[in-house]
């Protein structure tokens, strides 16, 4: 029997620790050979869109694909359809957004972990909708954060975004009135904006300082001018193919010049040892983020997991 699993059930059986912890198993096992991603498909009528991956990891018992709607007049969806790794039966259907953005802030929070100085303390955010939130908790999770400063478009949205994450988090967290002030000075440098032209300058990065940017998953999309990456020491994507289709920060600084393929890094890869990551406490690190299906998927396997445990979700007569 295979089950169907809501969002309310995945948002009690998955916290950002759980999934930090999932995650990284998925990205060893992209780095160890032993798992299989795919970039988005794409196909749409006149109206909506929908977006696949696929997805498998050798010895987490995940395989599956990962479906997403979009429209013009109806909400996003997004789904999950997981198979039985031996025999390939259905084994769940599962909604998955809560799961997305879980994903969002647990690849960051290992970013983080693996790339930044041990002694970051101070943040420069620059967006204040639920993926900055969750590149936030990602944070504060795996760093000893003292101080915030955050920065969105629209002043009722950061500031609000400071009430709310201070005092869910217990962080110092100032909104401000520019990119620059929020940005200038901190050892974390947060993006997850809707922007489409360049939003950080190279100006306003200090040496030592570690870039997560994880806002746009198109190419005609960029949130970092492309003199941050003549700036920066060390690059390092979650996937080199779906970053290749994917990730619009990159188009301009490898055109010209500024940033070749032959530097950047995969993050699965250097997890287990293949590539070397920080080397002194001065570099420069950025981490480019699209957004694997594997990861939503080996989340929704361990979702199911403990579903099956706990005796939640429906069941289905197939």
């Amino acid at each position: 029997m295979a089950l169907l699993i809501d969002e309310s059930h995945v948002q009690r059986l998955m916290d950002l620790a759980f999934a930090l912890e999932v995650v990284e198993k998925a990205f060893r096992k992209i780095g160890l050979e032993e798992a299989t991603n795919t970039p988005r498909s794409r196909a749409q009528t006149d109206h909506a869109h929908v977006y696949a991956m696929l997805g498998g990891a050798k010895g987490l018992s995940a395989l599956g694909a990962r479906l997403q709607t979009t429209s013009r007049k109806g909400r996003p969806g997004a789904f999950l359809a997981l198979f039985e790794s031996k025999l390939g039966e259905l084994s769940c259907l599962m909604k998955a957004a809560h799961l997305e953005q879980l994903r969002g802030g647990a690849s960051g929070a290992l970013a983080i972990r693996t790339l930044s100085r041990e002694d970051s303390h101070s943040v420069g955010l620059l967006g204040s909708g639920t993926q900055a939130r969750m590149q936030l908790r990602g944070a504060a999770l795996v760093r000893q954060i003292k101080t915030v400063r955050v920065f969105s478009a629209t002043r009722e949205n950061r500031e609000s975004f400071a009430r709310e994450m201070a005092h869910e988090t217990g962080l110092a967290i100032q909104p401000v009135d520019s990119p620059a002030e929020a940005v200038t000075g901190a050892d974390l440098i947060l993006l997850a904006t809707s922007a489409r032209e360049p939003i950080l300058d190279p100006a306003w990065i200090s040496p030592g300082a570690h870039i997560n940017a994880m806002g746009t998953t198109f190419l005609g999309k960029s949130e970092v001018a492309p003199e941050v990456f003549q700036k920066t020491d060390l690059v390092v994507v979650d996937h080199r193919e779906c970053a290749r289709l994917e990730a619009g920060d990159l188009v301009e600084p490898l055109e010209r010049g500024l940033v070749h393929w032959r530097d950047i890094r995969d993050l699965g890869p250097l997890l287990v040892g293949r590539y070397e990551g920080r080397t002194s406490p001065e570099q420069i690190t950025l981490f480019k983020a699209v957004g694997l299906g594997v990861t939503d998927i080996c989340l929704g396997q361990a979702v199911l997991e403990q579903a099956r445990k706990q005796s939640l979700g429906h069941e289905l007569s197939w």
